[in-house]
């Protein structure tokens, strides 16, 4: 697949590198090199930049229809910041990994660079860039001011107390994962190291435009769709952004820590080139953006991920208004440059960010070290193609499942997984994990494999205690969300509490917020929805022990005081002071998304004829049977269970064992009336018994009968 650009104009270039003339190395920290450009020699002095990746990130790819894992070695000494001798306002950001790739700002003109691998004689193009693009960003003038719902700030607390000099100044990261869209994979030749690369190169130059916001970008994890693409790639980038952020918050937020997550797709939708989120960084939800990448121009995709990055970071499109070095073509233009510099508006934006807390993960330093280590065997993590991995020679020695070469010995099973012991499948039917809700259901071992089954629960929507209904494997009440804030004896507040507070549509009463512009707005609630909102409560014993910017609120209602917590978190934790998903609110009713239901949205259509009522229906809509009963349709004898939860255990579970101690309870008594007096009776007639042998048996008896 070829891809197109188009540049103003292009020579070729022999880079000549000073430091191995002076007889230096030349991954040095320093390193210059002379270019002659445009018939002008220019001494290009470069100082070595780190930490932009974390060493041996995570590559995931796919081969037939399964994600892979790989950790291969990265080449992080070859990014280099620095300036052209001579003119005071240069700017050069360039990678020396293989030939000379990045941007030279010289004189007012920008220029790309890039090697020509074909030339034996380090021959390299050097390009003029047009600093503006003829595509423009999807995000509207609309959406900035009214914003999408699903972009949120996740700050509810007031503004910062600390000096914002000291934030201001302060470093800041981002950590990123990068996915990368079949087609664009297509595009660097369906080659997982070329591309890469290539990412690691473009993601080197966001860097360099987030320095002035003392900013530095973090790539903790790559993900490459070599075989389809994941989600669908529409036309409508807005479309292609909700269902990227929908599959990271479904799969990807599981697998790697990070902060936001970009999409390069290499799909063209025409005026637009990249969508992005505003506000969405250091969110659970919206962190995330898309860039159109259907060129070879690195330097303006490098612009394009930097623009919607700062859309992430609260910043909107520049106006008239809007400067940055004195020029009104700056990073935030709706039409995307390559000019590097933020617009004092921009600056403005990212300020409130930080005042209204929507950025505090950006103050967590990431680990450099992946957690996943390099791979190799004898590192002690199962890689790929290893069976196990019991580490060095020495620690292996210790292990009785396990070969140093990543091999099971002879006779073993496995070496590690909850079915796994003494180096053997566990036998089917032994509980490997416990039901820890009353909507929860117990797995086992199926006897082939290490692994436990995949967890299981009531449908949703069966009836649980306190008129409850079954959510996600859970029993959920406004007062077990009490007790658990408050502490035992908390009771849920009065209707008229929820009436009083949740109606007001503030920071402590209400049901969901949106922001616009720099500002949160609340969602009042409507009447049926009260109990849905903040979660309130009565009766506190004791307060519970609070952290930073976590907040409690108390208000008098006639008899009674109201209690109310609001727990802020940056990211990744739901706030606890809400009502949850899935709790009651009403008869036939519960709560989703804030508001009031009818149970009928969680479609339980479990028909127990089916089970013969002896079992209940489970997530995947087959029959989990009592004990004594045996699946598919607990109609025939057996030992309970389903077909999704492994062959059950022949000992009954705790609910069978509370069962059968309920029933001894009431017969224990009973038996212990006949019992303890045949027990007397039986001592008895022993004892008399014994006495009468003893009494034959006597001197005086002997006597006698002599």
């Amino acid at each position: 697949m070829r891809c197109k650009q188009e540049t103003l104009y292009h020579e070729i270039v022999i880079p000549r590198n000073l430091m191995m003339f002076r007889g230096l190395e030349e991954k040095a920290e320093k390193v210059s090199y002379v270019l002659l450009i445009r018939g002008k020699w220019h001494i290009i002095n470069l100082k070595q930049k780190r930490g932009l990746f974390v060493r041996n990130f995570p590559v995931y790819t796919h081969q037939n229809g399964k994600l892979g894992l790989d950790v291969p070695f990265t080449q992080d000494d070859c990014y280099y910041d620095g300036y052209s001798e001579g003119d005071t306002d240069s700017l050069v950001t360039i990678s020396t990994c293989s030939g000379l790739k990045g941007i030279l700002s010289l004189h007012g003109t920008v220029f790309g660079i890039k090697p020509i691998y074909t030339s034996k004689k380090f021959e390299h193009m050097v390009y003029s860039i047009s600093l503006k693009s003829s595509r423009s960003c999807a995000v509207s003038g609309e959406e900035q001011e009214e914003l999408l719902t699903n972009s949120p700030f996740q700050s509810r607390i007031e503004p910062f107390s600390a000096p914002m000099s000291y934030m201001w100044s302060h470093p800041k990261y981002v950590e990123m994962f990068i996915v990368v869209d079949n087609k664009r994979f297509q595009m660097w030749n369906s080659n997982v190291t070329k591309t890469m690369q290539m990412v690691m190169d473009v993601h080197a130059l966001v860097n360099r435009y987030m320095r002035e916001l003392n900013v530095k970008v973090v790539l903790t994890g790559l993900e490459i769709w070599t075989e389809r693409n994941l989600v669908q790639i529409s036309l409508n980038l807005q479309e292609t952004l909700q269902n990227f952020n929908q599959w990271r918050n479904w799969h990807l937020l599981r697998r790697v820590k990070h902060d936001v997550a970009h999409m390069i797709t290499g799909q063209n939708p025409g005026k637009y080139q990249g969508h992005a989120f505003l506000s969405g960084i250091c969110t659970d939800k919206n962190a995330t953006s898309v860039a159109s990448f259907s060129h070879e121009d690195i330097p303006h995709l490098a612009a394009l991920m930097a623009h919607e990055l700062g859309h992430n970071l609260g910043m909107k499109h520049d106006h008239v208004a809007c400067k940055c070095h004195g020029q009104n073509l700056c990073t935030m233009h709706e039409f995307i440059t390559v000019d590097m510099g933020f617009s004092n508006c921009s600056f403005h934006h990212f300020y409130q960010l930080l005042y209204k807390h929507g950025g505090d993960c950006l103050f967590n330093k990431p680990e450099l070290q992946s957690s996943f280590g390099k791979s190799y065997c004898g590192n002690k993590i199962v890689d790929q193609g290893e069976e196990c991995d019991c580490g060095s020679n020495l620690d292996c020695q210790k292990d009785h499942c396990c070969l140093p070469s990543c091999r099971l010995k002879k006779g073993s099973d496995c070496a590690f997984g909850s079915c796994c012991k003494n180096c053997k499948f566990l036998k089917a039917t032994t509980l490997c994990r416990p039901s820890v809700d009353e909507c929860d259901l117990p797995e086992y071992c199926n006897g082939t494999s290490k692994w436990c089954q995949e967890d299981t629960y009531k449908q949703d929507g069966t009836p649980c205690k306190e008129q409850g209904y079954c959510y996600q494997g859970e029993c959920k009440s406004l007062e077990n969300q009490c007790v658990k804030i408050f502490g035992k004896g908390t009771r849920v507040a009065q209707e008229k509490c929820y009436h009083y507070m949740n109606t007001k549509g503030d920071r402590f009463g209400n049901c969901g917020s949106e922001s616009k512009g720099m500002f949160k707005i609340f969602h009042k609630c409507k009447a049926k929805d009260v109990k849905c909102g903040r979660l309130l409560c009565e009766n506190i014993q004791k307060l519970p022990r609070i952290e930073k910017y976590h907040t409690l609120i108390q208000f008098p209602m006639q008899d009674s005081w109201c209690w109310g917590a609001e727990f802020f978190e940056a990211i990744d934790r739901a706030d606890e002071g809400e009502v949850k998903d899935g709790t009651p609110c009403g008869p036939q009713k519960i709560c989703i998304n804030q508001t009031c239901l009818d149970t009928t949205v969680l479609h339980y259509d479990c028909n127990l004829e089916k089970c013969h009522g002896r079992g209940v229906c489970n997530n995947f809509k087959n029959c989990h049977c009592a004990y004594g009963y045996a699946p598919p349709t607990c109609e025939f004898e057996g030992y309970g269970g389903s077909l999704d939860s492994g062959p059950a255990s022949h000992v009954p579970s705790d609910s069978q064992y509370g069962k059968m101690l309920k029933i001894l309870i009431w017969v224990l008594p009973i038996l212990s009336l006949f019992l303890i007096p045949t027990i007397f009776l039986l001592a008895y007639v022993h004892r008399r018994s014994k006495t009468s042998v003893n009494a034959k048996n006597s001197p005086e008896q002997q006597d006698e009968q002599t």
